[in-house]
């Protein structure tokens, strides 16, 4: 869970595929859940891509909103990060 209260807008890079995968032991197919809460009225959380980590769907959480997202291992040294839902 990633929680943002800041007052101004947030970017939030995603890890290269090489550093997710240095720090994990997924296969290929399996990954994560993980969850954006922003809670400031007006400021937006973006979630942008790297090297080797793409992003599809809506990346921009809104303000007082949430966001749910499924990142996968591909292939070696390569993810995918989905939108699932928006709150």
């Amino acid at each position: 869970i990633i929680t943002s209260s800041a007052a101004s807008n947030v970017v939030a890079t995603l890890d290269t595929g090489v550093l997710t995968d240095l720090g994990s032991s997924f296969a290929i197919g399996e990954g994560f859940e993980w969850f954006i809460s922003d809670t400031h009225a007006s400021n937006t959380v973006t979630v942008t891509a790297s090297t080797g980590h793409t992003i599809v769907g809506e990346a921009v959480v809104a303000g007082d909103s949430s966001g749910l997202f499924l990142t996968l291992k591909t292939a070696v040294d390569t993810y995918v990060t989905y939108r699932k839902s928006g709150v």
